[in-house]
């Protein structure tokens, strides 16, 4: 399990790879990960839960849309798919946070130059 992928990585992953076959589930797909994109730049103290919750809405549509046959996903793209819906749900039922992000690392992009 360390080597499990975060949400972020596996959005880009399925972005690059998953090769949504309609535009329903495609356009889903995009808003979902726009949604957490700003969800994860978010602070962790600021963000809104509602986030986590509508990005699990949007994949149940890509879900529901590839288990009706509306939709095809690349095969060897539906255990990243699946991953990325468990952890979604999961964050939005339980209130898990994923991909934490704090005060410090959010304002500090500077430690780096003067780390040498």
């Amino acid at each position: 399990m360390a080597n499990q992928k975060t949400p972020s990585q596996l959005f880009r992953q399925l972005t690059r790879k998953a090769n949504l076959s309609n535009q329903v589930s495609a356009d889903a797909f995009i808003q979902a990960q726009q949604i957490w994109c700003d969800y994860v730049n978010t602070v962790t103290s600021n963000r809104n839960a509602q986030d986590v919750k509508e990005v699990f809405a949007k994949l149940v549509i890509v879900n529901n849309q590839i288990h009706w046959g509306y939709c095809k996903i690349e095969p060897t793209q539906w255990h990243s798919f699946c991953t990325l819906f468990c952890l979604i749900k999961d964050s939005a039922d339980n209130g898990t946070i994923l991909e934490p992000l704090d005060d410090d690392a959010a304002n500090d992009d500077s430690n780096d130059a003067e780390a040498a």
